[in-house]
């Protein structure tokens, strides 16, 4: 510690704290004491803001280098304090002149205090956001104040604390340094950048009124977070992060294959996916390196290596800029002072840097590459196909590395068919998405994202012709893919609703498409497990089901003021149970507890229920079956709760006895889910038994012989019967081979190789 004093002019400035602190006993909580100490002088005018802020940084980075404190916690520290205190110098010089000025301003914190990430010397970048609107104060005084103590602040003064940037704020056309919060959401909403967009994910509340901050950043969502990027914003987004080896000096902050080129990694990733997968949004960088962990755009390894390489640079970048308290990032071969901490620090820069820009290019360079095409291989009809898609590039109104990034698309694409035997049955649906899905530039460039991409619609269009149906229906669902190859399996979420019904509609249901279309996709492809994938799909679904209620009975009782309902979705079936399988429909009924619910009112939303999802969902891809009522097929759709349990309790119908084991409850109400399971437990507990002749009944009225899904419909009803009376199935793994047969027939179409006379035969063999 003596040798960096003696060569360092800062430190040697503020030698003097050792009569106050033995330094190798500093800690956080003597750091946080010093600065409580400091703001009492400060507002008594004894100390100037400057030389508070630099005894703080002293103390850090003695905290530091003598390892009482991680190199994460001495920058989150840094950057708490130094937002503190920029706050309160920010009320001091403001509270006399305007002390309601809290309530109509927010101030959002860029850059590295944004991502919580402050070194020593970084500029404070912030963007001051002002309600006009509501506020007694007038805009264009306000910011002539600010405007005086930012100037003051940040320039050679006796109120000097630090370099302040408000350079990120939108261009409105005006002088001022303040941003008119409306005009900002118009900004945003209509001609907001990629760099800004980029910018806010680097960003945090400082101050203010964070009401104000909500209801900016809730306005400006949309902009911040979207769920899919066309071809050109990728493009775009690309450009941002460019970098190659043009520096002669090693700049430790912007050479390639240092600090910046490790955010951009990081942060590229972010702007395109926080759309889609909230946990992305964190802005503290520090978290975001374990959040990224769960997803598979980066392998582990390189993670690992961006995170020790980014955290190297910067503990460099720290003793750089503590040897003189200036922003300097130039490093030299031979620094003394770097060489204390560090005797190889400048063989390690360079080993480190090569590793990130081998990780940044695998990121951001196109892999593809060009192969002379086979026509011979297609059809007449294919070769025709071929050659428009190939003349389409002249028509692409773009620069020329669009043009050839599509060419190389193309061409790998007719690559990897010619080796298919469907190839030209496989080139004409190809065709048709690249064609039809928001442009074949489109298209052809998330191939360039992740690469299995052209190989797995192949498998998709080969294996299954639900999935293909799905596919060319619904676009989005190439997006869908891209993700879960760099990503992983999304969960499905339930939504909250908003004032935007038609917006909610429309997000679920592209939620549970893409959520229902990958998990088939996953398990025909054998990638999970048939436990998984029921466990993942029936879960999934039941979710849906009671988000898409909530929001429509919502939407019903907004519109109706004096309306109360309680109405809550019952499962039946397979569903309930979670073991529905692709071909299963979702059986369904409502019931009501509350006295207050009116009959008619509580019909009418079931009945909305069922026009909406009939007119926005695909038959083939989920269907609802309400025949499953009490009491008989023309009862009402809804139900008080107390006859829903008074008809079963009243029943000897066996039908009715197994279908009420199979029963669950879609409630956000814990107390009427206790109160339904608990009714159910005593309902059950009085039923009688059912035996082995309904079983045979049921054999004769259906065609198990015929049809496996009546086979299937058998050894449930078998199953069931055999659990209720505390009877081991004996049949469990033939169950499971009818189910894992039907699944895969429905997928793929292909046909049962279930011998159903054996399996019929080899059922009953046990049972009589």
């Amino acid at each position: 510690m003596n040798r960096l004093i003696e060569l360092s002019s800062f430190l040697k400035k503020y030698k003097y704290l050792d009569q106050s602190y033995n330094f190798s006993n500093i800690d956080i909580s003597t750091i946080l004491l010093h600065y409580k100490k400091g703001i009492q002088l400060l507002y008594n005018k004894k100390i100037r803001a400057e030389n508070l802020k630099n005894e703080i940084i002293f103390l850090i980075f003695v905290c530091f280098h003598n390892n009482n404190i991680s190199q994460i916690n001495a920058s989150r520290i840094w950057s708490l304090i130094c937002k503190n205190l920029f706050l309160k110098i920010f009320e001091q010089n403001l509270i006399n002149e305007y002390p309601l000025y809290k309530k109509y301003i927010f101030i959002v914190g860029m850059g590295k205090i944004g991502v919580k990430d402050l070194n020593f010397t970084s500029d404070i970048d912030i963007i001051i956001f002002f309600d006009s609107k509501n506020s007694s104060y007038k805009i264009h005084d306000f910011n002539q104040s600010v405007k005086k103590l930012i100037s003051d602040l940040s320039n050679i003064s006796l109120n000097f604390f630090h370099k302040i940037d408000l350079r990120l704020r939108p261009d409105l056309g005006n002088s001022y340094i303040i941003t008119d919060i409306e005009n900002a959401i118009e900004y945003y909403s209509s001609v907001g950048r990629n760099w800004e967009r980029l910018a806010f994910h680097r960003s945090q509340f400082m101050g203010g009124n964070i009401l104000l901050y909500n209801d900016f950043i809730s306005s400006i969502r949309s902009f911040l977070f979207r769920r899919s990027f066309d071809y050109y914003a990728i493009d775009e987004i690309k450009n941002l992060f460019s970098q190659s080896l043009t520096n002669t000096s090693l700049d430790i902050k912007n050479s390639f294959g240092y600090i910046r080129s490790c955010e951009n990694i990081i942060q590229f990733n972010q702007l395109l996916w926080s759309g889609k997968f909230v946990d992305l949004r964190e802005n503290n960088i520090h978290k975001i390196f374990k959040i990224l962990s769960n997803y598979n755009f980066l392998s582990k390894a390189d993670l690992t290596t961006i995170k020790d390489a980014y955290y190297f640079y910067r503990k460099i970048e720290n003793y750089l800029h503590i040897k003189q308290n200036t922003f300097q990032n130039n490093v030299s071969k031979n620094d003394d002072f770097l060489s204390i901490i560090d005797p190889n620090y400048y063989d390690q820069l360079l080993e480190k840097s090569i590793d990130i820009q081998n990780i940044f290019k695998k990121l951001f360079d196109n892999q593809t590459t060009t192969k002379d095409i086979k026509l011979e291989e297609f059809n007449k009809k294919s070769n025709e196909i071929i050659i428009k898609l190939i003349e389409r590039a002249k028509n692409i109104n773009s620069s020329n590395s669009v043009k050839d990034n599509y060419l190389k698309s193309i061409y790998h694409l007719i690559d990897l068919l010619s080796q298919n035997k469907n190839k030209d049955e496989l080139l004409i649906k190809f065709d048709y998405l690249i064609n039809y899905y928001k442009s074949g530039v489109h298209l052809t460039s998330l191939y360039k994202y992740n690469q299995h991409l052209f190989k797995e619609i192949i498998f998709i269009f080969d294996q299954s012709p639900k999935l293909t149906n799905l596919l060319q229906k619904n676009n989005f669902l190439i997006e869908s893919l891209v993700y879960f190859f760099n990503y992983g399996l999304p969960n499905f979420c339930l939504r909250e609703p908003t004032e935007n019904f038609d917006l909610d509609l429309k997000k679920i249901i592209q939620d549970i498409y893409e959520s229902i279309f990958l998990l088939d996709y996953l398990y025909i492809s054998k990638k999970i497990s048939i436990k998984i994938y029921l466990k993942r799909r029936n879960r999934d679904i039941s979710k849906f089901l009671f988000n898409l209620f909530q929001f429509v009975k919502i939407d019903y009782l907004n519109n109706k003021p004096g309306i109360y309902s309680d109405l809550t979705p019952i499962l039946f079936g397979s569903l309930a149970t979670k073991q529905a399988i692709s071909s299963s429909d979702a059986d369904i009924f409502f019931i009501y507890s509350n006295t207050k619910n009116n009959h008619i009112d509580n019909i009418k939303i079931v009945r909305r229920f069922y026009n909406i999802f009939n007119q926005y969902i695909d038959r083939n891809f989920i269907s609802i079956d309400d025949r499953n009522k009490p009491f008989d097929k023309t009862s009402d759709q809804v139900i008080s709760l107390k006859n829903f349990f008074n008809f079963y309790k009243n029943t000897n119908e066996i039908f009715h006895i197994l279908s009420f084991q199979k029963i669950q409850i879609l409630s956000p109400s814990l107390q009427l889910t206790k109160i339904f399971y608990k009714n159910k437990k005593n309902v059950i507990s009085q039923h009688i038994k059912p035996d082995t002749d309904y079983l045979k009944k049921m054999i004769a009225i259906k065609k198990p012989l015929e049809d496996i899904k009546d086979l299937f419909q058998i050894y449930k009803i078998c199953f069931e019967i055999t659990a209720i009376n505390n009877h081991k199935f004996k049949q469990t793994k033939r169950l499971e081979d009818i189910r894992e047969s039907l699944i895969s027939g429905d997928l793929t179409s292909s046909p049962s190789k279930i011998n159903k006379k054996l399996y019929l035969d080899e059922l009953l063999k046990d049972l009589f």
